[in-house]
């Protein structure tokens, strides 16, 4: 199982970070905005609710990566 989370602020690199990594180990980078809002960064966020909902239903994979600045 690989699982890994990479925060920081923006323009820190996590995105390229998340793509490198995603390229040697063969998973697939998971940018928190698109699952955050309905049509890329700074578009219209979904409730709170159906973010969480969608965390959760990646996360329940074996294995992910997940790039953002989101905190709890």
């Amino acid at each position: 199982m690989k699982k890994i989370v990479i925060s920081g602020c923006s323009g820190s690199g996590k995105s390229t970070l998340a793509h490198i990594l995603g390229r040697k180990l063969s998973i697939e980078p998971v940018d928190l905005d698109t699952v955050r809002c309905t049509n890329g960064f700074a578009s219209e966020k979904r409730p709170f609710y159906d973010f969480m909902k969608g965390v959760a239903n990646i996360a329940q994979s074996k294995e992910w990566i997940f790039e953002g600045v989101y905190y709890l």
